[in-house]
Parts: structure tokens; C-alpha cells; sequence
């Protein structure tokens, strides 16, 4: 690079010359009469030249300046024009005339228009040396405002990661590292498979871990992704992500998992590209395709993108997030991403990812030594098993040996051992020990006394109801779950059961999380009523093992189910829960709250395939009827969800689409129920489908046809919505027309402003709704 001191002079020396010539012409146009025009050119060529340089010397083109041939060859014609001029002597002199002779011009008029030509030729090389410079900065401009108006703010950048977040895996990490001993899982960072997977020489970009049920894989996933988190923040354009797949989400995985790990990207980065914004804004959800894209833009700003996904055998149905796995770890657009997945041993899961990646088998010796430390730890937190202390050393040989690499199974046992009460016993459990994880379930079941079996199956019917809800995945409160069982069992509102007999019942088919548990306190020492406690199925085999056909031919029979059965169990049952609601009960926490509860969650069982007989149809047509006493808490429920005094998701708050009262306009002559009714389903419908885009059918409602309920549609109804106003108070929206008129597309601007946008379709809901509608007209709203 020239430099800069040497380019100054060499300016300076040019002007300097330039200067003298144009003084020099100037002085003979003024003194001579008729000067030729020879000169009067050269006062013009060398002050036009005099400006190109100027605007050189001060433009990023300054670098031709020095040691430029068009440059030295205008600096050489400079001179010879010079010569041809009078010395500089006498200008600044008092003003004279000057003669033709004096110059002697026509002896040098060749010369000059010979240098003049040439000069001229030079100067348009310089002419295009600033154009090309100015068409540069211009495209410089044009690329900044291009910029800046498609740059995404940071507030839409939010809600486009909000809205792309539909599954929050978050809270199953953070309950599978909870579960993590210390000094286990550190065999995966130690293995050749995981050093080269970490590493740019590997050739497979997918690491796969499989292994049997119970065999640790989840807490094994979370265990990597603190380690690839760690190694992300020591590393320049490291980014991570991860998903779990969870047989509670009942849902094809892969959308999900792309949205997800697109919004987690664009979190790390800081920055959404405009295509995201224009998805986003379109208001339809992406496809993986689409998505695709997105992540390829990301690429280009990374050096390296890690994804962990754990069970990939839960996605329901999983063919298209394996194919999403597998195209990722192929496709050269993603050519930086490292994807480690974990999964059972299926066939199909084997035949696509054995081809495309390294693996690692859970069922080693490191998973034993694992187990052993596993086993070490629950002595210490438990205070039931420190009673076997003496006999630790048996009790640990034992289950190492007969775990096959099942932590699950290693916990029943240690829930056996924790509850056997005569310690003579002890060696005879240890040398009969289930053989696999079925057996130990048959033998836990069986050990249900035959009295009590009515309440283990409403209370597992419950949790993994309240695990098809899509909440928030912390499972169903203790307190309220004893109540809704009381209620099922005897219709008593009120606890009639003990929650420490629930526990010791239930044993490890239940995981329980104290919210108030101290570190190192075992969530099932607790001796509170529940109302601290949150429940859920201890793992994915206990509902497997309850809906296989294996279980028919088993002791414990009686306690068979289905999915099907089980979903439309627990829908008529929060149906009755929530029509015995007493309407002066203040109760409005819906996750705390029987009553709250079975309201909010009954809103949601409109379309779904959980009301599959007539009566069912007509316990929810109560439950829409506005005249019931429950109706009165709808109101107060929705006050609370708009004030945002809990944290809920909106695609299970149907409850705010539905009037909080409702009034007998002045000019109807009789009350119309039904219409009411169907107004609310409607209104329910429009919640779930219209808001997507979807077209729908008019709902089925009670033993009413499609056309009576047209018919009804007709009707003049009347009442109020509860909304939040711009400022964000509560308050009243009136309505008074049709039903029709009322339920049509403009009705949807009354969503809340607080409700989160990633709204979907429940699982409970089937999404093959048909593409009949019928066209509305537009309704009038009054502020109330």
C-alpha cells in the first residue's frame, strides 16, 4: 500500500502546477485582446482537471494518486503547458497589455492543441476512476438502506421466537439433570465415539446412543448437553441446541424440534433473518422445508451448530423426524451441524441412522459402574433405605448384577426394599428379583391390595390425563389430584384420602417434585397434603406396560386400559367435576384448584375424540349452558388468566373464547338456551381452527343436528366478554346480535393482547377437521 506522505506530496505537487498554469492563462486572457482560444481551452482543461484531483485526493480512490500513469502523464502535460506559457513573473503586477508577438503564439499553437488532446484523454481515465469509486459508495448506500429496512427490531425478533417456541423442552431438561449423580455419564466425554463426533475429522455427523427402556438415555442426553453447553461458550461461533421428544407432547416431533431449535439459535445469536419475519408475519405455521432454509441462513454466521435430541422413539409417529435427523446429517447445506440423538433399538430407527453415523451402545460396563453410583446415591438421600445399611454390600451386588443396564428397573427394586417391612425377608427378595422391567411391574401391581385397586387406576387415569393437557409439563397438583379421585370414587368435593398412602401405593409408578424439597431431600419424604407436590407417570413404561396386550394375559388384568378408554374416562370426569362446581367458591387457580381445574380443561374437549357417545355429547352441552351454576366461575378464571397472575399457555385456554355472563336482550320475548350454548361452541371452534386458517364444520353439539344447530345460530343472544383494554386492565365487552353475527371471523380481535402467540392445536384435538364452512356475516361489539 502507497504511503499516505508520499501520496499527500504528490497531491500537493500536482495542484501546486495546476494552480500556476490556470494563474498563468488567466493572466494572458485578461492582458491580451482576443486571446487565442488555444488558451482560453487551457484555462479550462487544466481548472476541470484542478477539481478531479480535488475530489480524488478526498475519495476512497486516493491510492491511484500515487505512481498512476494516467496520473503522470496529465502531471507531464502540465508541464510541457507551462513552457508554452508566459513566466509567472509578471503576474501580480499592476495590469498590461500583452501582444501576439510578445507570446510568440503561433510558433507553440501546435504544441499546445497536441498536449491539449492529450491531457483531455487522460483526464477521462481519471473521469472513470471516480466514477467506478462513486458507484461503489452508491451501492455501499443502497446495501445500508436495504439493511435497515428489512433489519428485524429486537421486539419482533422476541416475538418470533416466541412464537416459534410451540414445545418448550426446557423444563424436561432441567427435571432429567436433577437426576443426574455425580460422576456418572462421564464414560460418554471419556469415548472415542463422542471425541470424534466433537471433533471436524469425524466423517458422520450424527452420533446415535441407543439403548434398552429404563436404560438411563435421557439423563445420559442431559448430560451431553451441559457439556456441549459448556463447550459452546469456550468457542468463537459455537451455538447448541437441544429437544426432547416426550411421549406426554403426542405429537409428530419434527416441526417442533425445528422450530425450536431455529428459535434457540436465533436466541444465541441475537439476530432473526427477514425471511423468519416474513413466516412469522404470515401467520400460517412453517414447514420443515421452509425451516430448513432458515437454518442454512444461521449457518453462515456459525462455525459450528451441536443439536441433541433425546428419544426420538416417542415422537408419535417418529418417520418424519427420523428423516428430518437424517437429512441434516447429509445434506452438504448443513454440513457444520454435529446431531447426537438417542433412542430404543427399533428396526427402523436402526436402518436409517446405523448407515449414516457412529454409535454407542448404552449396555456396557460403564453404565454399570454408573448404576453402582446411582444405588450408593439413593442410600444416602433415603432415610427408609439407611434401615439396610448392614446389608448395603448384598443389596448392591444384587441389583447390579440383575439391573441388564435398566436404572428403571433398579429404582422398583430399591421402592420394594424402601417399603418391605420384616428384614428377614431381605435375602429371599434379593434371590427372586424380577427378571425384567414387565415383571417387576406385574409384581408391583399385584401387590396393590385388591381394595384399593379402584384408586391407583383413577389416580394413574388422572396423571396421565393431565399429561395429554399440554400444560406446562410439571404434571397434575398432588392436593388436587386426591380431591378429583375423592370426587370420582364418592363424590365428596373435599380430600378423602392420605397422600404419604398414596405414595406408598403407588410406589415408583409415580414421580413426585416437592417444590419446597430441600437439595438432597427425596421428593417422596414428603409428609404434606399433596398441595406442594406435583405428580406424573414415573416413566414412559408404566402407561406402556398398562395399554400393551401383554397386560391381558397377566395377574393384574384388571388394571388393562387403553388410550381411548383412558382419554374418554377422564373427560367425563373433569365434565362432572366441573358441573359440580360451586359457583360462591372463589377458587380461580387452575393448576392448584379442583374445581378451577376441571373448568379450564373442560373448554378444551369440544371436536376432540374424547367425547365419543351421546351422553358424553350432553354432559358438555352442560357444560356450555350458561344457566348452570358452575357458569359464574368462568368469570373470575378469566380474570386471573388475563392479569397474567399465573403463567399458562393459550392453546389451553379455550375458556377466555366464551362469555363470562350472559343477559336477556330487552327485545326477546323468551330466553333462548340452546342458542346460548351454541354460541360458546362456536366460539370455542373459532379459538382452536379460525384463528389458524383452518375452515371447520359447525359443531356437533349434544344430540342437536347440524341444521338445528344452524337454526339456533339465528338467534338473538346477548351478554358480555372479559378482555384486556389497552392499558391492561379488565374489563367488560358487550355484545348483543346472532349468534352468527357474533361468532363470525371479527370476533377474533377480542383475544386477549396478553395471550401468547404460540397457540396450536392440542393433542386432544383432532386436527382432520373437514373443509365445510359456511360464510358469516360481520357482527357489531360495544364497549361495555
Amino acid at each position: 500500500m502507497a504511503d499516505p506522505l508520499s501520496i499527500g506530496a504528490s497531491v500537493l505537487a500536482f495542484i501546486g502546477l495546476a494552480d500556476r498554469i490556470i494563474r498563468l492563462s488567466k493572466f494572458c486572457i485578461d492582458g491580451l485582446k482576443d486571446a487565442p482560444s488555444d488558451i482560453r481551452m487551457i484555462h479550462g482543461e487544466v481548472s476541470s482537471l484542478r477539481a478531479i484531483i480535488d475530489v480524488l485526493a478526498e475519495s476512497k480512490a486516493s491510492s491511484f494518486l500515487e505512481n498512476n500513469a494516467a496520473l503522470l502523464s496529465c502531471h507531464r502535460c502540465l508541464s510541457d503547458l507551462e513552457t508554452l506559457l508566459p513566466s509567472d513573473a509578471g503576474v501580480g503586477l499592476p495590469r498590461r497589455r500583452l501582444t501576439i508577438a510578445e507570446l510568440a503564439w503561433p510558433l507553440k499553437q501546435s504544441k499546445a492543441r497536441k498536449t491539449l488532446v492529450e491531457l483531455s484523454q487522460h483526464k477521462a481515465t481519471l473521469l472513470l476512476i471516480i466514477s467506478g469509486d462513486v458507484l461503489h459508495e452508491l451501492r455501499a448506500i443502497k446495501t445500508t438502506l436495504h439493511e435497515i429496512q428489512n433489519n428485524v427490531t429486537e421486539s419482533e425478533r422476541r416475538s418470533i421466537q416466541t412464537w416459534l417456541e410451540q414445545t418448550n423442552p426446557s423444563r424436561l431438561h432441567n427435571a432429567a439433570i436433577s437426576k443426574h449423580e455425580p460422576e456418572t455419564c462421564a464414560w460418554l466425554t471419556r469415548s472415542d465415539g463422542w471425541k470424534l463426533w466433537t471433533s471436524s475429522t469425524s466423517p458422520y455427523r450424527m452420533l446415535w446412543i441407543y439403548g434398552i427402556p429404563g436404560a438411563g438415555k435421557t439423563v445420559l442426553a442431559s448430560f451431553a448437553i451441559e457439556k456441549i453447553r459448556l463447550l459452546c461458550e469456550g468457542a468463537t461461533n459455537y451455538v447448541y441446541a437441544y429437544y426432547y421428544c416426550h411421549y406426554y407432547n403426542a405429537q409428530d416431533e419434527a416441526i417442533p424440534l425445528l422450530r425450536w431449535v431455529v428459535a434457540q439459535v436465533s436466541r444465541q445469536l441475537g439476530w432473526a433473518p427477514v425471511e423468519l419475519k416474513r413466516l412469522h408475519d404470515r401467520g400460517c405455521e412453517p414447514t420443515v422445508p421452509e425451516l430448513q432454509h432458515i437454518l442454512e441462513l444461521a449457518l453462515a454466521r456459525l462455525e459450528r451448530l451441536f443439536i441433541i435430541v433425546d428419544a426420538v422413539d416417542e415422537s408419535m409417529p417418529r418417520d418424519e423426524i427420523i428423516r428430518l435427523l437424517a437429512t441434516i446429517s447429509l445434506d452438504a447445506r448443513f454440513y457444520k451441524v454435529r446431531i447426537l440423538a438417542t433412542s430404543r433399538h427399533y428396526g427402523d430407527i436402526e436402518r436409517f441412522f446405523s448407515a449414516i453415523s457412529s454409535s454407542i451402545s448404552m449396555k456396557n460396563p460403564y453404565v454399570d459402574s454408573d448404576i453402582q453410583r446411582h444405588i450408593r446415591a439413593r442410600f444416602q438421600s433415603s432415610m427408609r433405605l439407611r434401615r439396610w445399611q448392614n446389608s448395603f454390600q448384598a443389596i448392591e451386588e444384587a441389583l447390579v448384577s440383575g439391573a441388564n443396564g435398566m436404572f428403571r428397573w433398579v429404582d422398583c427394586q430399591l421402592h420394594s426394599i424402601e417399603r418391605l417391612g420384616d428384614k428377614t425377608k431381605l435375602a429371599s427378595v434379593l434371590q427372586d428379583l424380577p427378571r425384567d422391567l414387565t415383571e417387576s411391574y406385574i409384581r408391583i401391581f399385584e401387590a396393590i391390595p385388591e381394595v384399593d385397586q379402584p384408586f391407583i387406576k383413577r389416580i394413574l387415569l388422572w396423571v396421565y390425563g393431565d399429561s395429554r393437557t399440554h400444560w406446562d409439563g410439571r404434571g397434575i397438583n398432588g392436593k388436587l389430584l386426591l380431591e378429583a379421585v375423592s370426587f370420582d370414587l364418592y363424590g365428596i368435593k373435599d380430600n378423602s384420602f392420605d397422600w404419604a398412602y398414596l405414595q406408598d401405593l403407588c410406589g415408583c409408578l409415580i414421580a413426585v417434585r416437592n417444590e419446597l424439597s430441600n437439595p438432597g431431600v427425596t421428593d417422596g419424604d414428603s409428609f404434606d397434603d399433596g398441595a406442594s407436590c406435583w405428580v406424573t407417570l414415573a416413566h414412559y413404561t408404566v402407561w406402556e406396560f398398562l395399554s400393551s396386550y401383554h397386560i391381558l394375559s397377566t395377574p393384574v388384568s384388571a388394571f388393562a386400559t387403553s388410550t381411548e378408554v383412558a382419554e374418554r374416562q377422564y373427560a367425563v370426569s373433569i365434565l362432572r367435576n366441573a358441573l359440580a362446581a360451586r359457583p360462591e367458591d372463589p377458587g380461580t387457580h387452575w393448576r392448584r384448584d379442583r374445581e378451577a381445574y376441571c373448568l379450564v380443561v373442560g373448554c378444551m374437549f369440544l371436536g376432540s375424540p374424547w367425547l365419543q357417545t351421546s351422553e358424553d355429547l350432553d354432559l358438555f352441552y352442560q357444560f356450555m349452558d350458561p344457566q348452570n351454576p358452575h357458569y359464574r366461575r368462568f368469570g373470575p378464571i378469566q380474570a386471573r388468566a388475563l392479569r397474567g397472575e399465573e403463567d399458562f399457555s393459550s392453546h389451553c385456554f379455550f375458556i377466555l373464547a366464551i362469555p363470562s355472563q350472559f343477559r336477556v336482550p330487552e327485545q326477546a320475548f323468551e330466553r333462548e338456551n340452546n342458542a346460548e350454548v351454541v354460541l360458546n361452541a362456536h366460539l370455542l371452534k373459532n379459538w382452536l381452527y379460525v384463528g389458524a386458517g383452518r375452515s371447520l364444520e359447525l359443531p356437533a353439539i349434544g344430540r342437536l343436528s347440524q341444521d338445528e344447530v344452524w337454526e339456533l345460530g339465528k338467534h338473538q343472544v346477548a351478554g358480555h366478554f372479559i378482555r384486556l383494554n389497552k392499558s391492561g386492565e379488565v374489563q367488560e365487552i358487550g355484545f348483543d346480535g346472532r349468534v352468527w353475527d357474533i361468532t363470525s371471523p371479527p370476533t377474533r380481535r377480542l383475544r386477549a393482547a396478553s395471550l401468547d402467540p404460540r397457540a396450536g392445536s392440542p393433542a386432544l384435538v383432532p386436527s382432520n377437521e373437514s373443509n365445510k364452512k359456511r360464510k358469516l356475516d360481520s357482527g357489531s361489539m360495544t364497549r361495555g
